[in-house]
């Protein structure tokens, strides 16, 4: 089917005609609505519901076999030039719409001057000196030098480059401030000039904060990777990185300026396995669940959100099946950090720690934002369960006002995913997005089960993993669950241009819905009131549920949701039915999801 399929439903009188008097979602009420042309995904052929990136819709898709887009960064330079840049590599692509076909690729971004390798890109602008700096990782191609992935940076006028690496010794590339005195004796190799730290200066201050560690590896030169720039909202700059030891620990250093670390501030945030640094120190025996016995953390980012500083990272390994994001939380920029519980919500990203059966090896995220809305791109394993070429994906992240262990308050990250399902679209080019949490919700007829509630079916948050985060998961990131055909209702309160919903299944087997009945649309045209109706929109078995060796159903497809586009209506409210399948005591959704206009769009 083409792109633009969907624009070719229009809307009339001239639709079938349906007398209701006994129309569920009608609530009994009698009146005429009229039969809605409408797409439900379901005329591709093959195993893919994936529809072509749309004005609506975006997918990541997990069929792709080709393409690798490992550690991706996705750097918004939209206030300068427009554009986001997505930087893998030595390369990068750019986009305004996030859609497949939408993406232009830049080719080669960075001058390696004899670097052997590049790992983790990350770019970051300075309003000063209206420079772009590239911070990665990388081994000389030179043999013998003893450097294996030290931090280096390049420098570029523009963020589509040629970044070029800066020289410490030689004040045109770096500036009289930043020039730095290198023994060429003890540190002949010229790539030592290239390194963000001073190897000595670096080497001493690691022997005064880890001396046992650095005990185990008398090297002159450490390994360090993924490297990450932050500029805290004062204006302070800081940069993240992983020292290459078992176990993994994650530093932190307060830099001068972006090309001069204050050696003085470094200091360890993170230790694989251990809740806090001390902790470690300490020698506790109150180590992390899923990382206990692991060496990796790596792929850390800081994100301040409401006076907290959280730090995201990923753990186990970017070859493993069961590769995870995760996150701690720190009163400043520096820390003490602390990795959250589960039942606080430590995972904020995993492939079901490796038990969900199409994805795996879901790590390593970008954050970024688009709008007020906050996003996580990541890499996954193209081929299922092995350390395959990856490609890039992207999920949507909320903040849910949660409680800490010792009971305070405290917002927690959430994503909805890993996903290779159809999801709205939602980048800045986007004229519809989903609107649902603009509605107010509510149960016309039917029955909750037991602490259920109808809030969980507009709060932007898509249930899926059922064997991470189950504690945290109960009590904030719940579905609707009721005991009878129930039927919603979704009020906008207003006039809404609508051209799609889409309704998210359980993540519970035993709790999935097979179809959701009677979708009745409450509309305005030309000052009168008029409604259509869709009778039923049916799941896809072999899209919904995952099935074990035997054929049985093992799970649900995460993210999956049965969905209607159409010619554009103008809607005040939604009526749906979920009906309750034989044999089952409970049936739950999810999520709804409305694609209408932008408010403000006209």
């Amino acid at each position: 089917m083409k792109k633009g399929f969907f624009a070719k439903f229009a809307v009339s009188a001239t639709a079938c005609i349906l007398a209701c008097s006994c129309l569920a979602a009608c609530g009994g009420e009698t009146r005429t609505v009229y039969e809605l042309p409408h797409y439900d995904g379901t005329e591709y052929t093959g195993t893919s519901d994936k529809p072509n990136q749309t004005d609506l819709w975006r997918r990541n898709n997990c069929e792709v076999k080709t393409g690798s887009y490992g550690d991706p960064q996705i750097f918004d330079n939209t206030q300068r030039d427009g554009y986001y840049y997505h930087y893998y590599g030595t390369t990068a692509r750019r986009t305004k719409t996030f859609l497949d076909d939408d993406w232009e690729f830049m080719g080669e971004v960075v001058e390696t001057d004899g670097q052997n390798d590049q790992w983790a890109v990350e770019v970051v602008y300075d309003d000063e000196t209206e420079k772009y700096y590239l911070f990665t990782s990388g081994t000389p191609e030179e043999a013998g030098t003893g450097i294996d992935k030290a931090l280096v940076v390049y420098v570029s006028d523009i963020p589509e480059g040629p970044f070029k690496h800066v020289d410490y010794t030689d004040p045109q590339s770096v500036g009289a401030e930043n020039v730095r005195q290198i023994d060429t004796t003890a540190h002949p190799s010229r790539h030592v000039k290239t390194m963000v730290f001073d190897p000595d200066a670096l080497r001493e201050k690691m022997i005064e904060l880890c001396p046992d560690l650095m005990g185990r590896t008398p090297k002159k030169y450490q390994t360090f990777i993924d490297p990450s720039p932050y500029v805290d909202e004062n204006g302070d700059k800081y940069l993240y990185f992983t020292w290459l030891i078992n176990p993994n620990v994650i530093f932190g250093v307060k830099m001068k300026n972006w090309l001069t670390p204050d050696i003085s501030t470094l200091k360890p945030l993170t230790v694989c396995g251990y809740y806090t640094v001390q902790d470690y120190y300490d020698k506790s025996r109150d180590l992390v669940r899923k990382e206990a016995g692991l060496a990796v953390n790596e792929g850390a980012q800081v994100v301040k959100h409401n006076d907290k500083y959280y730090l995201i990272y990923s753990f186990a390994d970017s070859t493993s099946r069961a590769y995870t994001i995760a996150q701690a939380v720190g009163d400043t920029a520096m820390g003490p950090f602390r990795k959250l519980t589960e039942d606080e919500g430590h995972i904020v990203l995993s492939c079901d720690y490796g038990r969900y059966e199409k994805l795996s090896g879901s790590g390593h995220h970008g954050y970024f934002k688009v709008g007020e809305k906050e996003y996580l791109a990541y890499h996954r394993n193209v081929t299922y369960g092995e350390p395959s070429e990856r490609q890039v994906c992207f999920e949507e992240l909320h903040w849910v006002a949660a409680k800490d262990k010792d009971g305070n308050d405290l917002d927690v990250l959430v994503s909805n995913g890993p996903t290779c399902t159809t999801q709205p679209r939602f980048d800045s080019e986007a004229e519809y997005v989903d609107i649902s949490e603009d509605g107010k919700i509510s149960l016309k007829n039917g029955k909750f089960e037991k602490g259920s509630a109808v809030k969980w079916l507009n709060d932007g948050l898509v249930t899926h993993s059922t064997f991470v985060n189950q504690g945290f998961f109960d009590k904030y990131v719940q579905e609707t669950v009721v005991t009878a055909d129930s039927t919603f209702k979704l009020d906008f309160g207003e006039e809404r241009a609508v051209r799609g919903v889409m309704i998210y299944e359980s993540k519970w087997k035993d709790k999935a819905f097979r179809k959701i009945k009677n979708i009745v649309f409450n509309c305005v045209e030309d000052g009168k009131e008029k409604s259509y109706y869709i009778a039923e929109l049916n799941i896809d078995e072999k899209q919904a549920f995952t099935t074990n060796a035997l054929g049985d159903v093992s799970g649900t497809v995460w993210g999956y949701a049965v969905y209607a586009e159409f010619g554009e209506l103008n809607v005040k409210s939604i009526e749906f039915t979920v009906e309750l399948p034989e044999g089952q005591s409970a049936v739950a959704v999810s999520e709804i999801a409305v694609i209408g206009k932008r408010k403000g769009v006209a």
